[in-house]
């Protein structure tokens, strides 16, 4: 779905000779869409070595060269003269079958993405080291198809989790779930993640780094308000620069009611 996409606002850039967003649309497909989080959703199928998966990745990427190919046809035809079936050049090459986009399956995976980047944003601010597994409850919907990418991608231990995948995504009933002091609670869309102590998580040491990093988001959240507050900034600065340091201000408050 986000193929077919790339291949139509790409597309119509060309047309439109505007070579500098077309660049800009391959790079953040196959960066941002493809590298970024679609090869990483499907290792643990490339791991089991599924049948199914390996024509849709020769399809894609042979897609991918063709999207990319009026900007670097070198580089592109000399990659397609390598894969399994290719014939001729890539140049002369019909582009394959359109694919329906599919806006449901976008939507279900931009939520995992977002809460993945929710936690690793927590983890950060909280210095957990990278490979450490953090035990938790999902207290969120949405997540019934997605939830072994977000368990995987944020490296989570639900505590008590449904092993169904009919099933992901739901909260066990109370009592159900295993004990844990809640430590921190991640806002993600249709929810949250309540961290629970324990496991490989240093609660001390986290609480710690949250302690200060809370700190400094309240100085710089009253560093803003004065600012905000001093009529005769508000008055002679530009009115770009005053927007930009309300909306600096809006997300400080936002971090810090998040942490």
């Amino acid at each position: 779905s986000r193929l077919e996409r790339a291949r139509t606002e790409v597309g119509e850039r060309i047309e439109r000779y505007d070579f500098s967003h077309a660049a800009l649309g391959v790079y953040d497909f196959i960066y941002a869409e493809l590298c970024d989080w679609y090869l990483e959703l499907v290792k643990p199928r490339l791991r089991a070595r599924e049948a199914d998966l390996a024509p849709t990745l020769l399809f894609v990427l042979t897609e991918t060269l063709g999207l990319a190919h009026p900007l670097i046809p070198f580089e592109t035809e000399e990659i397609y003269g390598h894969i399994p079936g290719s014939e001729g050049l890539l140049a002369a090459r019909s582009a394959g079958p359109s694919a329906p986009v599919d806006e449901a399956a976008e939507s279900a995976i931009d939520r995992v993405i977002a809460a993945v980047q929710a936690m690793r944003a927590w983890r950060d601010t909280a210095e957990v080291k990278p490979g450490a597994t953090v035990r938790a409850r999902l207290r969120a919907t949405g997540y019934e198809e997605t939830l072994e990418h977000l368990v995987r991608l944020a490296r989570l231990d639900l505590a008590g989790a449904p092993a169904g995948a009919a099933d992901a995504g739901r909260s066990a009933p109370d009592g159900a779930e295993g004990s844990g002091e809640i430590v921190a609670t991640v806002p993600i869309p249709g929810g949250a993640i309540e961290i629970l102590a324990g496991g490989e998580l240093d609660l001390e040491a986290a609480s710690r780094r949250l302690a200060r990093r809370r700190a400094k988001l309240a100085e710089e959240i009253q560093r803003a308000e004065r600012k905000l507050g001093n009529d005769g900034f508000v008055a002679k600065a530009p009115p770009q620069v005053v927007d930009a340091e309300r909306e600096k201000l809006r997300r400080l408050q936002e971090e810090l009611a998040a942490l």
